[in-house]
């Protein structure tokens, strides 16, 4: 998902929103994202092995909005469409120039480092485009399992959170989403799509599955926390008011435009107190409604702009498509293996064998994305692992100045980012428990925590 926001001269930026490769405009992200079936779901922690993650198979949806000042429009404009023209001269794609054409499966295997000259080198230039110019990024991000318990889920864990005090909104929904995404089993996964079968007796299976999950890894020094986590899950089922009331189908696992719209506004809130500017025009892609956003900030909401005409959203792509692509990698390459639950999955050493402009891109993307000074430039969903070892793998490789330093350093590297990563997710989390007597109702009215 990719949004690009220009200001003009007169002080009224201009935002232009994209379809996600992720969203099909016609069916939805819920036509996507199934659960699978066969030996393999069971023996695996692997998302795209247990669900069907749509054509990208990308873990999460990932949204890019970028902000380019109107007066400087025409020059950024011109030097844009000039790296396109010479990435594309070798006649390798006709047509326009996608991030996920660029990005594929063989070009980035283990992220970054896996990365062409040609490659990098083009990205290098974007990123140094922005810096140039002055463009600023928010990146959203939202994992896909997390949309389908929330929607198959959410109003039980909203309603079981006020009920039982000693837990939060967020901080169930968490718990639940790591537990489907990782390690439910098939009967529990197919449960979430039946539309026959009511909450209370999805639940009823959760339980059933937490438990012979817990009777099966009990012995696990390394999975305490989790399993304790997931007791208290099953202390909440128990506790929790019975709910046969019947979903609606049409919110599973479909993305929620809300989160967007709100973490959007979050940006703009924390860039006005700044001083920037307080007034936007939206332009939205083809397939995207305007009823989606209702940010006081729009002035005006465009539908139905084309993306091959518009240089801002093309920008947006490559940085959603970039970011999203690391995230689906990173996790992947860090999930634990069901049959060696015991042993802690660090990356492998691969993943810090950087060229020196392949370390180059990477302390851009640090610098643009992360290094901003603001709360909300990167703004993680409910279930908020995956882009947190996102930003954890980027601070690390991003704190070396020269490529020869994390070459030397490789052998210690595995553990030293995993240090980031779980520093980064005990504060997440800590956060998300600390809501836990708060009413969630009158947060979310208040705007103080954003739909999920």
């Amino acid at each position: 998902m990719f949004i690009f926001l220009r200001k003009d001269k007169k002080g009224v930026g201009r935002i232009f929103l994209p379809t996600p490769e992720s969203i099909d405009p016609e069916k939805g992200p819920q036509e996507k994202i199934k659960s699978r079936i066969g030996e393999m779901v069971d023996k695996t922690t692997d998302p795209k092995e247990r669900f069907k993650l749509g054509d990208d198979i990308m873990i999460d949806y990932v949204m890019a909005a970028v902000d380019i000042s109107d007066d400087i429009s025409l020059e950024f404009d011109e030097e844009f469409v000039a790296l396109e023209k010479n990435y594309l001269s070798n006649g390798q794609f006709k047509g326009e120039l996608k991030g996920a054409r660029i990005l594929k499966n063989k070009n980035f295997t283990n992220g970054l480092v896996s990365l062409g000259s040609k490659e990098t080198s083009y990205h290098i230039d974007v990123f140094r485009l922005f810096k140039k110019y002055n463009v600023k990024i928010c990146i959203v991000t939202e994992n896909k399992i997390s949309a389908i318990v929330m929607g198959r889920l959410g109003e039980w864990i909203q309603t079981a959170s006020v009920a039982v005090s000693n837990i939060s909104f967020l901080e169930l929904a968490y718990v639940l989403s790591k537990y489907i995404s990782k390690e439910s089993s098939q009967e529990v996964n197919k449960a979430l799509e039946n539309q026959d079968m009511n909450t209370y007796n999805v639940l009823k299976l959760i339980k059933k599955d937490l438990s012979s999950f817990i009777k099966g890894h009990q012995n696990i020094t390394r999975m305490k926390s989790q399993l304790d986590a997931y007791r208290d899950v099953i202390k909440i089922i128990n506790r929790s008011p019975n709910m046969v009331k019947k979903i609606d189908f049409n919110n599973v696992g479909k993305f929620n435009w809300k989160k967007v719209d709100y973490s959007l506004t979050l940006w703009l809130d924390e860039r006005a107190a700044f001083g920037e500017n307080n007034e936007y025009e939206l332009f939205l892609d083809e397939g995207i409604k305007s009823n989606n956003f209702n940010s006081e900030y729009y002035k005006k909401v465009h539908e139905n702009q084309v993306s091959a005409d518009c240089v801002g959203i093309r920008c947006a792509d490559l940085v959603a498509t970039i970011i999203g692509k690391l995230i689906s990698k990173l996790s992947l390459a860090t999930a634990y293996e069901k049959d060696n639950p015991g042993k802690l999955k660090y990356l492998d050493k691969k993943w810090f064998e950087f060229k020196n402009d392949q370390l180059v891109l990477a302390k851009l993307i640090f610098e643009i994305i992360f290094n901003v000074g603001s709360q909300y430039s990167y703004i993680n969903g409910t279930y908020f692992d995956d882009a947190t070892e996102c930003e954890a793998y980027i601070r690390y490789v991003s704190s070396f100045r020269e490529y020869q330093e994390l070459t030397i350093k490789k052998e210690n590297s595995q553990i030293e980012e995993f240090k980031i990563f779980k520093g980064l997710a005990d504060i997440k989390y800590q956060q998300m428990a600390m809501l836990g007597q708060l009413d969630v109702k009158t947060l979310m009215e208040t705007g103080s925590l954003k739909p999920v």
